[in-house]
């Protein structure tokens, strides 16, 4: 089970873009969520243009990449919204890797997983 407590004030202020705030909190619960289902930890942020936010790989095999990463978070929209959009820009991407899309709602939090096999544009 995956908890948080509600933030404070100094941690509200450090945080004043709710629009980042949201995107970087759903990248850390999807790490922490793929690493506990799935065995994969994130080994490198994803350039722009490869339609994904990080690439994983299996624990104890340095940085070779087996998987692909793209996250969208929202506070309060439809998380499966996200989780569609996510798998479609999940499957464009150049590498041709297995890709994972995760959506992470924080309102009532929830996350969602989804595969995205490598070829399917």
């Amino acid at each position: 089970m995956l908890t948080w407590r509600r933030p404070d004030e100094t941690t509200l202020a450090s945080w004043a873009d709710p629009a980042e705030a949201t995107e970087h909190g759903a990248e850390a619960v999807a790490a922490v969520c793929i690493e506990a289902t799935l065995g994969l930890v994130v080994v490198e942020r994803a350039r722009r243009g490869t339609r994904v936010d990080f690439y994983l790989g299996r624990i104890g095999d340095g940085l070779e990449r087996a998987a692909l990463l793209e996250v969208g978070g929202t506070d309060a929209g439809s998380i499966a919204g996200v989780l569609r959009d996510k798998t479609a820009q999940a499957r464009q991407n150049p590498d041709q890797l297995p890709a994972l899309a995760v959506a992470v709602r924080f309102r009532e939090p929830r996350v969602m997983i989804s595969d995205v096999p490598p070829g399917r544009r």
